[in-house]
Protein backbone atom coordinates (compact mmCIF):
# COMPACT_ATOMS: atom_id res chain seq x y z
CA UNK A 1 0.00 0.00 0.00
CA UNK A 2 1.52 3.41 -1.12
CA UNK A 3 2.55 5.82 1.72
CA UNK A 4 -0.66 8.35 0.60
CA UNK A 5 -3.04 6.04 0.87
CA UNK A 6 -1.45 4.31 4.12
CA UNK A 7 -1.84 7.91 5.21
CA UNK A 8 -5.18 8.29 3.76
CA UNK A 9 -6.70 4.97 5.52
CA UNK A 10 -4.90 6.37 8.87
CA UNK A 11 -6.74 9.64 8.51
CA UNK A 12 -10.13 7.97 7.35
CA UNK A 13 -9.88 5.93 10.47
CA UNK A 14 -9.26 8.82 12.99
CA UNK A 15 -12.23 10.50 11.82
CA UNK A 16 -14.34 7.36 12.32
CA UNK A 17 -12.62 7.30 15.64
CA UNK A 18 -13.30 10.51 16.62
CA UNK A 19 -17.47 10.28 15.28
CA UNK A 20 -17.58 7.40 18.13
CA UNK A 21 -17.10 4.99 14.87
CA UNK A 22 -14.92 2.47 16.52
CA UNK A 23 -15.41 -0.52 14.63
CA UNK A 24 -15.09 1.38 11.19
CA UNK A 25 -11.87 2.59 12.42
CA UNK A 26 -10.49 -0.58 14.01
CA UNK A 27 -11.46 -2.02 10.46
CA UNK A 28 -9.31 0.91 8.82
CA UNK A 29 -6.75 0.30 10.79
CA UNK A 30 -6.65 -3.28 10.82
CA UNK A 31 -6.11 -2.89 6.80
CA UNK A 32 -3.11 -0.85 7.34
CA UNK A 33 -1.50 -3.48 9.67
CA UNK A 34 -2.06 -6.50 7.52
CA UNK A 35 0.17 -4.71 4.75
CA UNK A 36 2.40 -2.80 7.32
CA UNK A 37 2.77 -4.95 10.48
CA UNK A 38 4.49 -2.55 12.44
CA UNK A 39 2.50 0.78 11.61
CA UNK A 40 2.61 2.38 15.16
CA UNK A 41 0.32 4.89 14.84
CA UNK A 42 -2.36 2.15 13.24
CA UNK A 43 -1.58 -0.21 16.28
CA UNK A 44 -1.97 3.03 18.48
CA UNK A 45 -5.70 3.24 16.97
CA UNK A 46 -6.69 -0.16 17.52
CA UNK A 47 -5.28 -0.06 21.50
CA UNK A 48 -7.57 2.92 21.34
CA UNK A 49 -10.90 1.07 20.12
CA UNK A 50 -10.79 -2.21 21.83
CA UNK A 51 -9.96 0.03 24.84
CA UNK A 52 -13.04 1.76 24.85
CA UNK A 53 -15.39 -1.54 23.89
CA UNK A 54 -14.01 -3.39 26.63
CA UNK A 55 -11.28 -5.65 25.48
CA UNK A 56 -8.63 -4.51 27.96
CA UNK A 57 -6.68 -7.82 27.61
CA UNK A 58 -6.64 -7.32 23.89
CA UNK A 59 -5.88 -3.81 24.05
CA UNK A 60 -2.85 -4.35 26.82
CA UNK A 61 -1.40 -6.84 24.04
CA UNK A 62 -1.34 -3.99 21.62
CA UNK A 63 0.24 -1.24 23.66
CA UNK A 64 3.08 -4.23 24.84
CA UNK A 65 3.58 -4.93 20.96
CA UNK A 66 3.79 -1.10 20.31
CA UNK A 67 6.03 -0.31 23.28
CA UNK A 68 8.29 -3.18 22.00
CA UNK A 69 8.70 -2.01 18.61
CA UNK A 70 8.86 1.91 19.78
CA UNK A 71 10.13 2.36 23.67
CA UNK A 72 9.80 6.08 23.58
CA UNK A 73 6.22 6.46 22.42
CA UNK A 74 4.58 8.49 25.04
CA UNK A 75 1.33 8.41 24.32
CA UNK A 76 1.35 4.59 23.54
CA UNK A 77 3.05 4.10 27.32
CA UNK A 78 -0.32 6.73 28.24
CA UNK A 79 -2.62 4.29 26.81
CA UNK A 80 -0.95 1.37 28.00
CA UNK A 81 -1.17 2.98 31.55
CA UNK A 82 -5.12 3.62 31.18
CA UNK A 83 -5.71 -0.15 30.12
CA UNK A 84 -3.86 -1.20 33.14
CA UNK A 85 -5.66 1.39 35.44
CA UNK A 86 -9.26 -0.18 34.37
CA UNK A 87 -7.82 -3.41 34.40
CA UNK A 88 -6.89 -3.20 38.27
CA UNK A 89 -3.31 -3.50 37.81
CA UNK A 90 -2.61 -0.27 39.11
CA UNK A 91 1.13 -0.52 40.63
CA UNK A 92 1.36 -1.25 36.80
CA UNK A 93 -0.84 1.73 35.27
CA UNK A 94 1.18 3.82 37.70
CA UNK A 95 4.56 2.76 36.13
CA UNK A 96 3.51 3.30 32.21
CA UNK A 97 1.90 6.90 33.41
CA UNK A 98 5.52 7.33 35.18
CA UNK A 99 7.22 6.53 31.82
CA UNK A 100 5.19 8.32 29.59
CA UNK A 101 5.93 11.43 31.93
CA UNK A 102 9.92 10.53 31.27
CA UNK A 103 9.66 11.01 27.79
CA UNK A 104 7.48 13.94 27.77
CA UNK A 105 7.54 15.79 30.58
CA UNK A 106 4.90 18.40 29.68
CA UNK A 107 2.30 15.36 28.91
CA UNK A 108 -0.67 17.03 31.10
CA UNK A 109 -3.27 14.06 30.20
CA UNK A 110 -0.16 11.55 31.78
CA UNK A 111 0.10 13.45 34.54
CA UNK A 112 -3.84 13.49 35.27
CA UNK A 113 -4.34 9.70 34.74
CA UNK A 114 -0.89 9.23 36.97
CA UNK A 115 -3.24 11.36 39.52
CA UNK A 116 -5.98 9.52 39.38
CA UNK A 117 -4.45 5.92 39.14
CA UNK A 118 -2.79 6.80 42.57
CA UNK A 119 -5.83 7.86 43.80
CA UNK A 120 -7.20 4.44 42.69
CA UNK A 121 -4.31 2.69 44.25
CA UNK A 122 -5.06 4.97 47.83
CA UNK A 123 -8.42 3.66 47.74
CA UNK A 124 -7.93 -0.30 47.25
CA UNK A 125 -5.05 0.17 49.84
CA UNK A 126 -7.33 1.96 52.38
CA UNK A 127 -9.67 -1.21 52.09
CA UNK A 128 -7.04 -3.46 53.13
CA UNK A 129 -5.77 -1.07 56.14
CA UNK A 130 -2.41 -0.32 54.60
CA UNK A 131 -3.22 3.07 55.85
CA UNK A 132 0.28 4.49 55.37
CA UNK A 133 0.67 3.18 51.86
CA UNK A 134 -2.49 4.38 51.44
CA UNK A 135 -2.02 8.04 52.50
CA UNK A 136 1.24 7.99 50.35
CA UNK A 137 -0.53 7.25 47.08
CA UNK A 138 -3.16 9.75 47.69
CA UNK A 139 -0.10 12.47 48.21
CA UNK A 140 0.83 11.70 45.26
CA UNK A 141 -1.97 12.20 43.81
CA UNK A 142 -2.64 15.61 45.42
CA UNK A 143 1.20 16.56 43.95
CA UNK A 144 0.43 15.71 40.48
CA UNK A 145 -2.78 17.58 41.08
CA UNK A 146 -3.11 20.02 43.58
CA UNK A 147 -6.68 20.56 43.59
CA UNK A 148 -7.80 17.11 43.72
CA UNK A 149 -10.27 17.29 45.93
CA UNK A 150 -11.53 13.69 46.61
CA UNK A 151 -7.81 12.54 46.73
CA UNK A 152 -7.41 15.81 49.81
CA UNK A 153 -10.44 14.28 51.15
CA UNK A 154 -9.26 10.84 51.38
CA UNK A 155 -5.90 11.98 52.87
CA UNK A 156 -7.42 13.55 55.18
CA UNK A 157 -9.36 10.16 55.89
CA UNK A 158 -6.08 7.77 56.24
CA UNK A 159 -4.56 10.34 58.61
CA UNK A 160 -7.35 10.43 60.95
CA UNK A 161 -7.19 6.62 61.04
CA UNK A 162 -4.22 7.51 62.17
CA UNK A 163 -4.79 9.94 64.41
CA UNK A 164 -2.89 12.29 63.21
CA UNK A 165 -5.62 14.73 63.66
CA UNK A 166 -3.60 17.95 62.89
CA UNK A 167 -2.81 16.67 59.41
CA UNK A 168 -6.29 16.08 58.70
CA UNK A 169 -7.54 19.06 59.85
CA UNK A 170 -5.61 20.66 57.19
CA UNK A 171 -6.29 18.31 54.54
CA UNK A 172 -10.19 19.27 55.23
CA UNK A 173 -9.34 23.15 55.29
CA UNK A 174 -7.72 22.95 52.00
CA UNK A 175 -10.41 21.41 50.68
CA UNK A 176 -12.79 23.87 52.31
CA UNK A 177 -10.31 26.84 50.83
CA UNK A 178 -10.78 25.10 47.11
CA UNK A 179 -14.48 25.11 47.09
CA UNK A 180 -15.71 26.56 50.10
CA UNK A 181 -19.59 25.26 49.95
CA UNK A 182 -19.13 21.58 50.22
CA UNK A 183 -21.09 20.62 53.77
CA UNK A 184 -19.22 17.32 53.63
CA UNK A 185 -15.60 18.82 54.17
CA UNK A 186 -16.98 20.68 56.78
CA UNK A 187 -18.51 17.63 58.70
CA UNK A 188 -15.39 16.08 58.40
CA UNK A 189 -13.51 19.07 59.61
CA UNK A 190 -15.74 19.06 62.54
CA UNK A 191 -15.21 15.14 63.33
CA UNK A 192 -11.02 15.99 62.71
CA UNK A 193 -11.21 18.41 65.41
CA UNK A 194 -13.72 16.61 67.48
CA UNK A 195 -10.84 13.83 67.75
CA UNK A 196 -8.51 16.40 68.44
CA UNK A 197 -10.48 17.49 71.34
CA UNK A 198 -10.79 20.64 70.31
CA UNK A 199 -14.58 20.47 70.50
CA UNK A 200 -15.78 24.53 70.00
CA UNK A 201 -13.86 24.12 66.96
CA UNK A 202 -15.82 21.40 65.76
CA UNK A 203 -19.04 22.37 66.81
CA UNK A 204 -18.36 25.49 64.53
CA UNK A 205 -17.78 23.47 61.88
CA UNK A 206 -20.95 20.95 62.44
CA UNK A 207 -22.92 24.57 62.40
CA UNK A 208 -21.32 25.20 59.08
CA UNK A 209 -21.99 22.17 57.40
CA UNK A 210 -25.76 22.70 58.12
CA UNK A 211 -25.82 26.05 57.09
CA UNK A 212 -25.22 24.65 53.66
CA UNK A 213 -27.29 21.70 53.84
CA UNK A 214 -29.96 21.80 56.31
CA UNK A 215 -30.34 18.28 56.15
CA UNK A 216 -27.36 16.94 56.52
CA UNK A 217 -28.45 14.22 59.19
CA UNK A 218 -24.86 13.24 59.56
CA UNK A 219 -24.00 16.98 60.82
CA UNK A 220 -26.66 17.17 63.14
CA UNK A 221 -26.08 13.75 65.02
CA UNK A 222 -22.31 14.46 64.89
CA UNK A 223 -22.63 18.35 66.11
CA UNK A 224 -24.69 16.27 68.80
CA UNK A 225 -21.64 13.99 70.01
CA UNK A 226 -19.53 17.31 69.91
CA UNK A 227 -22.44 19.03 72.52
CA UNK A 228 -22.07 16.00 74.83
CA UNK A 229 -18.71 16.00 74.93
CA UNK A 230 -18.72 19.67 75.61
CA UNK A 231 -21.62 18.55 78.50
CA UNK A 232 -24.66 20.51 76.73
CA UNK A 233 -26.80 17.86 76.91
CA UNK A 234 -30.33 19.56 76.03
CA UNK A 235 -28.55 20.84 72.98
CA UNK A 236 -27.10 17.55 71.92
CA UNK A 237 -30.32 15.47 72.60
CA UNK A 238 -32.15 18.51 70.59
CA UNK A 239 -29.07 17.90 67.77
CA UNK A 240 -30.22 14.15 67.58
CA UNK A 241 -33.53 14.24 67.31
CA UNK A 242 -33.55 16.84 64.63
CA UNK A 243 -31.03 13.70 62.83
CA UNK A 244 -34.10 11.48 63.48
CA UNK A 245 -36.84 13.55 61.94
CA UNK A 246 -34.63 13.71 58.94
CA UNK A 247 -34.08 10.66 58.78
CA UNK A 248 -35.96 8.13 60.84
CA UNK A 249 -34.25 5.23 60.50
CA UNK A 250 -30.73 6.32 61.27
CA UNK A 251 -29.73 3.87 64.00
CA UNK A 252 -26.61 6.30 65.43
CA UNK A 253 -28.66 8.52 65.94
CA UNK A 254 -30.62 6.86 68.15
CA UNK A 255 -27.24 5.20 70.07
CA UNK A 256 -26.36 8.69 70.34
CA UNK A 257 -29.29 9.92 71.84
CA UNK A 258 -29.24 7.06 74.19
CA UNK A 259 -25.95 7.94 75.40
CA UNK A 260 -26.76 11.97 75.78
CA UNK A 261 -30.24 11.03 77.50
CA UNK A 262 -28.15 8.32 79.88
CA UNK A 263 -25.65 11.43 80.78
CA UNK A 264 -28.47 13.48 81.78
CA UNK A 265 -30.10 10.89 83.83
CA UNK A 266 -33.51 10.08 81.61
CA UNK A 267 -32.59 5.99 81.63
CA UNK A 268 -36.27 5.38 80.39
CA UNK A 269 -36.19 7.21 77.76
CA UNK A 270 -32.02 6.16 76.81
CA UNK A 271 -32.85 2.52 77.18
CA UNK A 272 -36.38 3.19 74.34
CA UNK A 273 -33.44 4.90 71.84
CA UNK A 274 -30.94 2.29 72.56
CA UNK A 275 -33.26 -0.53 71.63
CA UNK A 276 -34.50 1.82 68.53
CA UNK A 277 -30.85 1.96 67.24
CA UNK A 278 -30.22 -2.04 68.22
CA UNK A 279 -33.72 -3.04 66.42
CA UNK A 280 -33.03 -1.01 63.28
CA UNK A 281 -29.39 -2.12 63.41
CA UNK A 282 -28.94 -5.63 65.19
CA UNK A 283 -25.22 -5.60 64.98
CA UNK A 284 -24.76 -2.24 66.19
CA UNK A 285 -21.82 -2.26 68.74
CA UNK A 286 -21.85 0.63 70.62
CA UNK A 287 -25.79 1.00 70.70
CA UNK A 288 -25.40 -2.27 72.53
CA UNK A 289 -22.75 -1.44 74.99
CA UNK A 290 -24.91 2.10 75.49
CA UNK A 291 -27.70 -0.58 76.35
CA UNK A 292 -25.58 -2.50 78.37
CA UNK A 293 -24.33 0.46 80.88
CA UNK A 294 -27.96 1.08 80.99
CA UNK A 295 -29.28 -2.59 82.11
CA UNK A 296 -26.54 -2.65 84.47
CA UNK A 297 -26.79 0.24 86.24
CA UNK A 298 -30.63 -0.51 86.62
CA UNK A 299 -29.85 -3.92 88.41
CA UNK A 300 -30.72 -6.03 85.32
CA UNK A 301 -27.67 -7.88 85.31
CA UNK A 302 -29.05 -11.46 83.50
CA UNK A 303 -29.70 -9.21 80.25
CA UNK A 304 -26.80 -7.06 81.11
CA UNK A 305 -24.08 -9.15 81.16
CA UNK A 306 -24.60 -10.83 78.19
CA UNK A 307 -24.92 -7.05 76.62
CA UNK A 308 -21.67 -5.91 78.15
CA UNK A 309 -19.94 -8.16 75.97
CA UNK A 310 -20.44 -6.16 72.81
CA UNK A 311 -17.67 -3.70 74.74
CA UNK A 312 -15.60 -5.95 72.68
CA UNK A 313 -16.73 -5.47 69.15
CA UNK A 314 -16.81 -1.80 69.46
CA UNK A 315 -15.11 0.00 66.65
CA UNK A 316 -11.93 0.78 67.49
CA UNK A 317 -11.37 -1.08 70.65
CA UNK A 318 -9.47 -4.60 70.83
CA UNK A 319 -8.81 -6.40 73.82
CA UNK A 320 -5.24 -6.11 75.30
CA UNK A 321 -4.23 -9.01 74.25
CA UNK A 322 -5.23 -11.52 71.56
CA UNK A 323 -4.54 -15.38 72.17
CA UNK A 324 -5.19 -18.77 70.10
CA UNK A 325 -6.29 -20.16 73.55
CA UNK A 326 -10.09 -20.77 73.79
CA UNK A 327 -12.14 -18.31 76.01
CA UNK A 328 -13.11 -19.49 79.78
CA UNK A 329 -17.13 -19.05 79.68
CA UNK A 330 -18.03 -20.86 82.86
CA UNK A 331 -17.49 -24.37 81.66
CA UNK A 332 -15.98 -26.41 84.25
CA UNK A 333 -12.32 -25.99 84.82
CA UNK A 334 -10.87 -28.77 87.24
CA UNK A 335 -7.31 -30.02 86.53
CA UNK A 336 -7.24 -26.78 83.91
CA UNK A 337 -5.01 -23.77 83.61
CA UNK A 338 -7.17 -20.07 82.96
CA UNK A 339 -5.02 -17.38 82.31
CA UNK A 340 -7.36 -13.75 83.26
CA UNK A 341 -6.10 -10.54 81.91
CA UNK A 342 -6.60 -7.17 82.81
CA UNK A 343 -8.69 -5.71 79.75
CA UNK A 344 -9.55 -2.17 81.07
CA UNK A 345 -7.61 0.47 83.03
CA UNK A 346 -6.24 -0.05 86.84
CA UNK A 347 -9.57 0.45 88.59
CA UNK A 348 -11.81 -2.12 86.18
CA UNK A 349 -8.73 -4.60 87.03
CA UNK A 350 -8.83 -4.16 91.01
CA UNK A 351 -12.98 -3.97 90.77
CA UNK A 352 -13.24 -7.61 89.03
CA UNK A 353 -10.45 -9.29 90.57
CA UNK A 354 -12.43 -10.35 92.96
CA UNK A 355 -13.88 -13.42 90.82
CA UNK A 356 -10.23 -14.94 90.57
CA UNK A 357 -11.20 -16.60 94.15
CA UNK A 358 -13.63 -18.03 92.70
CA UNK A 359 -12.29 -19.49 89.54
CA UNK A 360 -9.70 -21.28 91.42
CA UNK A 361 -11.96 -22.51 94.14
CA UNK A 362 -13.39 -24.44 90.88
CA UNK A 363 -10.42 -26.29 90.64
CA UNK A 364 -8.38 -24.71 88.55
CA UNK A 365 -5.12 -23.12 88.29
CA UNK A 366 -5.17 -19.34 88.13
CA UNK A 367 -2.38 -16.94 86.02
CA UNK A 368 -2.86 -13.36 85.86
CA UNK A 369 -1.65 -11.02 83.06
CA UNK A 370 -1.93 -7.19 84.46
CA UNK A 371 -0.34 -4.07 84.05
CA UNK A 372 2.95 -3.65 86.04
CA UNK A 373 1.88 -1.00 88.68
CA UNK A 374 -1.05 -3.23 89.65
CA UNK A 375 1.13 -6.78 89.85
CA UNK A 376 2.39 -6.29 93.54
CA UNK A 377 -1.09 -5.89 94.66
CA UNK A 378 -3.04 -8.21 92.60
CA UNK A 379 -0.43 -11.10 92.56
CA UNK A 380 -1.98 -11.13 96.47
CA UNK A 381 -5.08 -11.78 95.87
CA UNK A 382 -6.55 -15.42 96.89
CA UNK A 383 -6.08 -17.62 94.25
CA UNK A 384 -3.90 -16.63 91.50
CA UNK A 385 -0.85 -18.63 91.36
CA UNK A 386 1.28 -16.32 89.42
CA UNK A 387 1.53 -12.99 88.13
CA UNK A 388 2.82 -11.95 85.09
CA UNK A 389 3.32 -8.13 83.64
CA UNK A 390 1.85 -7.92 79.94
CA UNK A 391 4.50 -8.14 77.75
CA UNK A 392 6.15 -11.04 79.84
CA UNK A 393 6.70 -14.39 78.40
CA UNK A 394 3.93 -16.62 79.52
CA UNK A 395 3.28 -20.24 80.74
CA UNK A 396 0.85 -22.85 78.46
CA UNK A 397 -2.24 -22.06 79.40
CA UNK A 398 -5.79 -24.05 78.90
CA UNK A 399 -8.17 -21.22 78.38
CA UNK A 400 -8.27 -17.26 78.85
CA UNK A 401 -10.64 -14.62 79.39
CA UNK A 402 -10.25 -10.95 80.27
CA UNK A 403 -11.60 -10.08 83.74
CA UNK A 404 -14.32 -7.92 82.76
CA UNK A 405 -16.20 -11.33 81.31
CA UNK A 406 -15.75 -12.91 84.35
CA UNK A 407 -19.46 -11.23 85.84
CA UNK A 408 -20.89 -13.39 82.65
CA UNK A 409 -19.16 -16.20 83.26
CA UNK A 410 -20.43 -16.77 87.18
CA UNK A 411 -24.12 -15.60 86.31
CA UNK A 412 -24.09 -12.51 88.59
CA UNK A 413 -26.88 -11.26 89.89
CA UNK A 414 -27.75 -8.07 92.09
CA UNK A 415 -28.20 -11.18 94.99
CA UNK A 416 -24.49 -12.69 94.13
CA UNK A 417 -22.37 -9.98 93.87
CA UNK A 418 -19.39 -11.39 94.93
CA UNK A 419 -18.69 -8.91 97.59
CA UNK A 420 -16.51 -10.17 100.40
CA UNK A 421 -13.54 -8.19 101.38
CA UNK A 422 -11.32 -7.90 101.52
CA UNK A 423 -9.83 -9.36 98.59
CA UNK A 424 -7.22 -6.83 97.97
CA UNK A 425 -3.97 -6.26 100.95
CA UNK A 426 -0.64 -4.86 101.10
CA UNK A 427 2.79 -6.36 101.57
CA UNK A 428 2.73 -6.07 105.66
CA UNK A 429 6.51 -4.94 105.07
CA UNK A 430 4.84 -1.74 103.15
CA UNK A 431 2.52 -1.44 105.95
CA UNK A 432 4.94 -1.28 108.65
CA UNK A 433 6.95 1.36 106.17
CA UNK A 434 4.14 3.27 106.68
CA UNK A 435 3.01 3.24 110.10
CA UNK A 436 6.44 4.21 111.21
CA UNK A 437 6.40 7.72 108.71
CA UNK A 438 2.86 8.33 110.20
CA UNK A 439 2.96 7.29 113.54
CA UNK A 440 3.66 10.85 115.13
CA UNK A 441 0.24 12.12 113.59
CA UNK A 442 -2.62 11.58 116.34
CA UNK A 443 -4.98 13.49 113.70
CA UNK A 444 -8.11 12.41 111.82
CA UNK A 445 -5.86 11.12 108.95
CA UNK A 446 -7.68 11.00 105.75
CA UNK A 447 -6.52 9.82 102.01
CA UNK A 448 -7.80 12.32 99.12
CA UNK A 449 -7.99 12.15 95.37
CA UNK A 450 -9.87 14.62 92.76
CA UNK A 451 -8.51 13.65 89.74
CA UNK A 452 -9.06 10.58 86.98
CA UNK A 453 -7.39 10.25 83.97
CA UNK A 454 -7.66 12.73 81.19
CA UNK A 455 -10.52 11.06 79.14
CA UNK A 456 -12.58 10.61 82.03
CA UNK A 457 -12.59 14.59 83.16
CA UNK A 458 -16.35 14.72 84.14
CA UNK A 459 -15.64 12.38 86.61
CA UNK A 460 -12.62 14.85 88.09
CA UNK A 461 -12.94 18.44 89.90
CA UNK A 462 -10.38 21.07 90.95
CA UNK A 463 -8.06 20.37 94.22
CA UNK A 464 -9.66 23.68 94.73
CA UNK A 465 -13.26 22.43 95.36
CA UNK A 466 -12.34 20.46 98.29
CA UNK A 467 -12.06 24.43 100.23
CA UNK A 468 -14.61 23.26 102.73
CA UNK A 469 -13.30 20.30 104.16
CA UNK A 470 -10.42 22.77 105.56
CA UNK A 471 -12.98 23.97 108.08
CA UNK A 472 -13.04 20.13 109.55
CA UNK A 473 -10.58 20.50 112.45
CA UNK A 474 -8.35 18.06 113.64
CA UNK A 475 -7.90 16.66 110.19
CA UNK A 476 -5.22 15.62 107.98
CA UNK A 477 -5.32 15.21 104.51
CA UNK A 478 -2.76 12.89 102.62
CA UNK A 479 -2.85 13.60 98.96
CA UNK A 480 -2.94 10.18 96.98
CA UNK A 481 -3.29 12.11 93.62
CA UNK A 482 -0.47 11.30 90.85
CA UNK A 483 0.47 12.83 87.70
CA UNK A 484 -0.12 16.37 86.42
CA UNK A 485 -3.28 17.19 89.00
CA UNK A 486 -0.99 16.11 91.90
CA UNK A 487 0.41 19.99 91.68
CA UNK A 488 -2.70 21.85 92.18
CA UNK A 489 -2.05 24.07 94.66
CA UNK A 490 -4.43 23.40 97.98
CA UNK A 491 -6.96 25.41 99.38
CA UNK A 492 -6.03 28.05 102.29
CA UNK A 493 -6.48 26.27 105.43
CA UNK A 494 -6.60 22.87 103.97
CA UNK A 495 -4.24 20.51 105.85
CA UNK A 496 -2.66 18.62 102.93
CA UNK A 497 0.33 16.37 102.68
CA UNK A 498 0.89 15.32 98.57
CA UNK A 499 2.49 11.57 98.72
CA UNK A 500 2.27 10.99 94.83
CA UNK A 501 5.63 10.81 94.25
CA UNK A 502 6.26 8.39 96.92
CA UNK A 503 3.48 5.52 95.60
CA UNK A 504 5.61 3.81 92.77
CA UNK A 505 2.51 1.33 92.58
CA UNK A 506 -0.68 0.53 93.86
CA UNK A 507 1.04 -1.97 96.26
CA UNK A 508 2.73 1.79 97.73
CA UNK A 509 -1.11 3.46 97.61
CA UNK A 510 -2.58 -0.12 99.16
CA UNK A 511 -0.28 0.51 102.29
CA UNK A 512 -0.75 3.81 102.96
CA UNK A 513 -4.35 3.57 102.54
CA UNK A 514 -4.24 0.70 104.95
CA UNK A 515 -3.00 3.11 107.65
CA UNK A 516 -5.36 6.09 107.04
CA UNK A 517 -8.94 6.24 108.87
CA UNK A 518 -10.75 7.40 106.00
CA UNK A 519 -10.33 7.69 101.93
CA UNK A 520 -12.31 10.45 100.02
CA UNK A 521 -12.29 10.36 96.43
CA UNK A 522 -13.55 11.13 93.01
CA UNK A 523 -14.30 8.30 90.99
CA UNK A 524 -11.32 7.45 90.18
CA UNK A 525 -8.62 3.94 90.75
CA UNK A 526 -8.04 4.93 94.57
CA UNK A 527 -11.74 3.89 95.58
CA UNK A 528 -11.10 0.61 94.33
CA UNK A 529 -8.57 0.04 96.44
CA UNK A 530 -10.07 1.06 99.66
CA UNK A 531 -13.15 -0.73 99.04
CA UNK A 532 -10.74 -4.01 97.87
CA UNK A 533 -9.25 -3.69 101.38
CA UNK A 534 -12.64 -3.42 103.03
CA UNK A 535 -11.33 0.43 104.53
CA UNK A 536 -13.92 3.49 104.64
CA UNK A 537 -14.17 5.21 101.66
CA UNK A 538 -16.56 7.79 100.42
CA UNK A 539 -16.67 8.29 96.28
CA UNK A 540 -17.53 11.68 94.83
CA UNK A 541 -19.88 10.53 91.65
CA UNK A 542 -20.79 13.05 89.21
CA UNK A 543 -24.20 13.44 87.91
CA UNK A 544 -23.43 11.18 85.22
CA UNK A 545 -24.70 7.19 85.94
CA UNK A 546 -22.25 4.66 86.12
CA UNK A 547 -22.95 1.23 86.04
CA UNK A 548 -21.00 -0.11 89.19
CA UNK A 549 -22.89 2.67 91.14
CA UNK A 550 -26.18 1.85 89.71
CA UNK A 551 -29.22 4.40 90.36
CA UNK A 552 -29.34 6.49 93.20
CA UNK A 553 -27.74 4.57 95.85
CA UNK A 554 -25.64 5.57 98.53
CA UNK A 555 -24.04 2.27 99.13
CA UNK A 556 -22.35 -0.15 97.02
CA UNK A 557 -23.25 -4.00 96.87
CA UNK A 558 -19.72 -4.38 95.22
CA UNK A 559 -18.06 -2.94 98.27
CA UNK A 560 -19.52 -2.46 101.70
CA UNK A 561 -17.12 0.00 103.51
CA UNK A 562 -18.13 2.49 100.32
CA UNK A 563 -20.32 5.27 100.94
CA UNK A 564 -21.60 7.48 97.53
CA UNK A 565 -21.96 10.93 96.97
CA UNK A 566 -23.75 11.70 93.95
CA UNK A 567 -24.21 14.89 92.30
CA UNK A 568 -27.76 16.49 92.16
CA UNK A 569 -26.96 18.90 90.06
CA UNK A 570 -24.87 18.67 86.73
CA UNK A 571 -21.41 19.46 86.95
CA UNK A 572 -21.79 20.82 90.75
CA UNK A 573 -19.58 19.30 93.07
CA UNK A 574 -19.35 22.45 95.74
CA UNK A 575 -22.70 20.79 97.16
CA UNK A 576 -21.34 16.96 97.21
CA UNK A 577 -18.10 18.48 98.86
CA UNK A 578 -19.67 20.89 101.15
CA UNK A 579 -22.01 17.34 102.51
CA UNK A 580 -18.46 15.38 102.50
CA UNK A 581 -17.76 18.15 104.90
CA UNK A 582 -20.43 18.03 107.34
CA UNK A 583 -20.36 14.25 107.71
CA UNK A 584 -16.70 14.47 107.96
CA UNK A 585 -17.08 16.24 111.09
CA UNK A 586 -19.54 13.83 112.35
CA UNK A 587 -17.61 10.88 111.82
CA UNK A 588 -14.44 12.59 113.14
CA UNK A 589 -16.34 13.10 116.40
CA UNK A 590 -17.65 9.82 116.51
CA UNK A 591 -13.70 8.23 116.88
Amino acid sequence: MPDHVVQQSLQAALTQYQAGNHFAAESLCRQVVSLEPNNVDALNLIGGCLYLAGKLNEAIEVYQRIIALTPDFPEAQNNFGRCLQRSGRLVDAIAAFKTAIRLRPDFPLAKSNLAAAYYEWGKTLFAGRQTAEALEAFQQAVALKPDFIEALDWIGACLQSMQKFDGAIAAFQTIIRLKPDMPGAFNNLGIAFKNKGQLDEAVAAFRQAIVLKPDLTQAHSNLGVALKDKGQLEAAIASFREAIRLTPDYADAYSNLGAALMDAGQLDEAMAACRRAIELKPDFALAHWNYALLLLMLGEFEEGWKEFEWRLRRPGVRLARDFPQPRWTGQDPRGKTILLFAEGGFGDAMHFIRYAPLVAERGATVLLECQAELAALLGRVKGISAVFVRGERLPSFDWQTPLQSLPLAFGTTMKTIPSDVPYLSAPPERIEQWAKRLAGDSSFKVGLAWAGSARRDARSCPLATFAPLAAVPGVTFYGLQKGPEANQPAPPGLRLIQMGDELHDFADTAALVSNLDLVISVDTSVVHVAGGMARPVWTLISGRPELRWLRDRTDSPWYPTMRLFRQTAPDDWLDVVQRVAKDLEMSKRKT
